[in-house]
């Protein structure tokens, strides 16, 4: 039997012998011997995903490993190229709409906008820390007054006590000149 007819009984899941189109069973079916297994397994074959780029040529006893590993096998999931990070078949790939790059020009431009308004809290904190100094000097300034206002209050309450003193002690005397006068001129009437 050769190989196209092999690979067409194969492709087309024939249930009858392509020689002599007899019906198989299962139970026609039997393990090919250990010789011939051996035989088999040292054929040098292409790889299953030659069609989307694997050009290596392997046993076929190595052909299962070599195709669990094979990047180009299409059901393997790998590292998009573009960097996004996210594991995709080769199926995959031709769909995928990586954003990466739109990610990373937003994470630009939101840091850019970041810098921009860490500068303006910057300047609103300094605006800030000199309103804040000018307040204390006004507020140090209003205590001093504070204080001198307390102090000519005192001197005025005792300027006032003074003054209701000596309005006191100008009444007596007023009081007492009066009475001089009088005796005075009660004396000189007198005499």
């Amino acid at each position: 039997m050769t190989i196209t007819i092999f690979r067409n009984f194969v492709d087309n899941r024939q249930t009858t012998c392509p020689i002599d189109r007899n019906e198989i069973k299962s139970d026609d079916l039997k393990p090919a011997s250990r010789l011939l297994n051996s035989f088999l397994n040292r054929l040098n074959i292409r790889c299953d995903f030659n069609e989307f780029g694997c050009n290596s040529i392997i046993t076929l006893e190595s052909l299962s490993a070599h195709v669990s590993q094979c990047n180009y096998n299409p059901e393997k999931a790998l590292p998009c190229e573009k960097g996004c990070g996210i594991l995709l078949t080769v199926k995959q790939k031709s769909g995928h709409n990586c954003v990466l790059e739109d990610i990373l020009v937003t994470i630009d431009n939101q840091n850019e906008r970041i810098a921009n308004l860490e500068k303006i809290l910057e300047k609103n904190n300094a605006f800030i820390h000199q309103r804040l100094e000018a307040l204390e000097k006004k507020n140090d300034s209003f205590k001093q007054l504070e204080i001198k206002y307390k102090l000519l209050e005192n001197k005025y309450e005792r300027l006032a006590s003074c003054v209701s003193q000596l309005t006191l002690n100008s009444s007596g005397l007023n009081t007492g000149i009066l009475a001089l006068e009088e005796n005075q001129s009660l004396s000189t009437s007198n005499g």
